[in-house]
């Protein structure tokens, strides 16, 4: 997926998870994939697949709530990563990077 080809990539993905669905870095990568490709619905889907296995992914949250931002739904990817970083205070450097990238 780094050198661009991210429908196959991502396919290979799709298909260990079909063995093993609770793959955590898996869902994860999936959802970064997408997320970095911009299609910001599909990472939503993945990364709440993580939380369905791991209800404590604060940075599964967190991106669920860069993503909704990304994808024109400020308030409500704002509220989901101040929810995140109340679970995990870490994840405030997090928030002040993309803030100074511009997101």
């Amino acid at each position: 997926m780094n050198v661009g080809n991210l429908e196959q990539g991502v396919a290979m993905l799709v298909e260990i998870l079909k063995r093993k669905p609770s793959d955590l870095n898996i869902l994860n990568m999936v959802a970064e994939a997408y997320y970095y490709k911009g299609k910001y619905a599909q990472a939503i889907e993945y990364w709440d697949q993580v939380l369905t296995y791991d209800k404590t992914s604060a940075s599964s949250l967190f991106m669920i709530g860069m993503a909704y931002q990304k994808s024109g739904q400020k308030e409500k990817g704002i509220a989901l990563c101040d929810k995140a970083i109340e679970m995990d205070p870490a994840l405030a450097a997090n928030k002040q990077k993309k803030q100074m990238a511009g997101l």
